[in-house]
This record gives structure tokens, sequence and C-alpha cells, in this order.
């Protein structure tokens, strides 16, 4: 079964049909809950989310029927969140935050996307899904060997990622 990661932002383009790359983030996401495959964020992707959500509602970008909406959904997969899980949010713990540091140096990302970079790769994800032109530029300068950064703001990644998953 395949795995991905989401990022924040893979995330949040679930809840916002208009941004680029949520047409693909809506198969996968179907998938996911067809069963065919996993996706994985790390539970600090929650608080970031709550964050983008909280300023696009007071920039008046969704109501809040459509907040409820999300908080259900986050509500629910959190409630049945496990290793085995169609969606799983990965719990931060100790070993994460210390072994996740040595990123921010090497790859000179923030702590945050450290985080989420490490957890991908603890819960041996093949794809990170990401839509964050800092992250993306300094990603893409290093190899990682064992998943694939996608770069959801690129057209032809999107299309590859698509080929990859079947969808």
């Amino acid at each position: 079964m395949n795995i991905l990661y989401f990022d924040t932002s893979a995330v949040i383009k679930e809840f916002s049909p208009a941004e680029v790359g949520s047409d693909l983030i809506d198969k996968i996401t179907t998938r996911a809950r067809e069963g065919h495959l996993q996706i994985v964020s790390s539970v600090w992707a929650i608080n970031e989310a709550l964050a983008v959500i909280d300023r696009k509602f007071r920039k008046k970008e969704i109501t809040q029927p459509e907040i409820q909406t999300i908080m259900a959904t986050f509500g629910e997969r959190i409630a049945s969140s496990s290793e085995t899980s169609n969606f799983r949010y990965a719990p931060i713990d100790h070993n994460i935050v210390s072994n996740s540091r040595g990123l921010i140096d090497q790859v000179h990302i923030s702590p945050d996307d450290a985080l989420h970079l490490y957890t991908c790769w603890v819960c041996n994800c093949q794809y990170f899904l990401v839509h964050d032109k800092h992250i993306i530029s300094n990603l893409k300068l290093r190899q990682f060997p064992d998943f694939e950064i996608i770069n959801l703001g690129n057209e032809q990644e999107r299309d590859y990622l698509q080929y990859q998953l079947g969808l």
C-alpha cells in the first residue's frame, strides 16, 4: 500500500477546492477513504491548519458552517487514527522532535518543516506532498532516498504522482 505524507499545505488543500493541486488531493483522499492508500500527517499539522482556517475565516474566505465541517472531519480522523488507519495523525514525541533538529541545519528549514519531514521518514512514507516555495527550494537541492518530494504547485509533479498512484 502506498503511504503519502501530507504537509500542512497539502492538508489545507482538501478544504480549499480552488487552490492549485486540490483536485489531486481530492482524488488521493477519496482513494484513502476507499482503503487503497494511507495518508499520514503529524498532529502538529492540525494546529497549523487551524491557524490557516482562522486566517481564512477572518478574511471571509470561508464561513462558520465550513469551519464546523472541517473541524468535524479532523475530529473524526483523529478519533480513528492508528498506525493502520487510512488517515493517520502521527503523534509528536521526544524522539521525533530531537531527531528532527539535524534537518534544521542540514536542510535549512524551519523547525515545523523539519518535524514534518522527519515524521514522513519515520512513518515510512513514499511521498512527501507539499506546496511551500521555501521548503521546496531547500528540499529539491537534497536527495531523500526513502521518499520523493512532490511539489503540489508543479503540474508535472502532480501528473507524475497521479500516474504513480494510478489515479
